[in-house]
């Protein structure tokens, strides 16, 4: 484990709406939320969405015939949070952006985060990166069939950022 020197800031509590800027707590939203669209009925994680309406096709097997299809809304790790922490509706397209500056670098923290890039989702919060450069580390690739890994991964790197005070 990085052996950072433990920072204690005070921060402001978020305003209503508002998503947290500090690393740790990110992440433990995000990990809830992600288990909520896991578990959901309608959604489909897939890291390459932020948060859109996508149709899920059923087929035979090797791409063959067609046997139904399925709107969903197909959510990412940031994603997850704009569909459950702030109720956006299944069927929106949005992105960062569309949330305001704050909770936009909020998203653009948590995809950092969840590809191991601390110092890189520092930048967005705005949080000095000295002595973060040791909690950049692998995080496992996310699977639909088996999130597991990714999961522990995540939740063993907020511990980590927690215990550091970020």
């Amino acid at each position: 484990m990085p052996k950072a020197k433990k920072k204690t800031v005070r921060r402001a509590a978020p305003k209503r709406g508002e998503l947290p800027h500090v690393m740790s707590e990110l992440i433990t939203i995000a990990l809830k939320d992600l288990k909520k669209a896991e578990k959901t009925k309608g959604y489909v994680v897939d890291m390459s969405d932020w948060h859109s309406q996508d149709e899920l096709e059923c087929r035979t097997s090797g791409g063959g015939d067609l046997i139904r299809t399925e709107k969903v809304c197909s959510v990412c790790f940031a994603g997850s949070v704009m569909a459950f922490s702030l109720k956006v509706k299944k069927d929106a397209h949005v992105e960062p952006n569309k949330f305001g500056t704050h909770n936009a670098n909020a998203f653009y923290a948590l995809n950092n985060l969840r590809e191991g890039d601390v110092t890189g989702a520092a930048g967005y919060l705005g949080i000095d990166r000295e002595g973060l450069y040791d909690f950049n580390r692998g995080i496992a690739e996310y699977e639909y069939m088996d999130s597991k890994p990714f999961h522990d991964d995540m939740a063993k790197l907020a511990k980590d950022l927690k215990k550091a005070g970020y």
